[in-house]
């Protein structure tokens, strides 16, 4: 028998950023990976989507149509989503205060040698504030996206209906797998620390050095960058596989 192929998710972004950051754990097998989507659709929800499936069948799923005549082409909707959200990771990290951000990196000062576990906890807030805006946002995107779909090609309402109850019975299990990641970046930066007060007592004399080129808070900024926006093309990687089942037309 040919060995099934591994699956995506031991090669994502995301997981090479969190092995990158040395985080424990290994990469999921493809059996694990199996295994642990058929835990998470239980009984209540595999009601659910074979109702979905059989409404599909007698078509009978019908969204509801938007009103607007011209609906944005789905696929730039998304990409300018996806820019603007990136724009949004990026600005957090700014140290300019004349720019009004309703949050941003916490300041790390000297203190950090002594005991590392408040800046950790800030670091982990600031994280985690960040995945409640990619919520909100992959929300409301996921929302344009359909009624653009439905406008353009109104046939594919089983698609979206689809997509709905997907949506409704693994989002609530994603956000719990994702809520282990601000925990164990703060991890990342007390071991970070440890290193730093055990290893390099040259390089931590002057903590205005830090951010700069070179320095380590500065290399771990750049880190959790790359982290959060691994954690957002993860999030958008299914609306991307909606927008694309949605423009091929010789699929339908």
């Amino acid at each position: 028998m040919t060995e099934a192929p591994r699956s995506a998710l031991a090669t994502t972004r995301l997981v090479s950023v969190l092995r990158d950051l040395n985080m424990p754990g290994d990469p999921p097998r493809y059996r694990d990976v199996v295994s642990r989507f058929e835990r998470m659709i239980d009984l209540a929800y595999s009601v659910t989507l074979s109702d979905t499936l059989r409404s599909i069948r007698r078509g009978e799923a019908v969204g509801a149509r938007a009103t607007h005549d011209q609906a944005p082409d789905p696929g730039e909707l998304l990409l300018e989503a996806r820019r603007s959200m990136i724009e949004y990771v990026l600005m957090s990290f700014s140290v300019d205060l004349s720019i009004a951000l309703p949050f941003r990196f916490p300041t790390i000062d000297a203190h950090v040698l002594e005991d590392a576990s408040p800046a950790a906890q800030l670091i982990q807030r600031f994280y985690v504030l960040h995945q409640s805006e990619m919520d909100f946002r992959v929300l409301r995107l996921r929302k344009a996206l359909s009624e653009a779909i439905m406008t353009l090609r109104p046939e594919l309402a089983h698609l979206l209906a689809l997509d709905e109850t997907l949506n409704a019975t693994l989002s609530k299990q994603a956000r719990k797998a994702l809520a282990a990641v601000p925990r164990l970046l703060g991890r990342c930066f007390l071991d970070r620390v440890g290193d730093l007060v055990r290893e390099h007592q040259s390089e931590i004399k002057d903590p205005a050095q830090w951010l700069e080129c070179g320095g380590w808070l500065a290399a771990f900024q750049l880190e959790v960058e790359e982290l959060l926006i691994a954690e957002l093309d993860l999030r958008l990687h299914p609306l991307f596989g909606l927008v694309e089942a949605a423009t091929d037309t010789e699929a339908y």
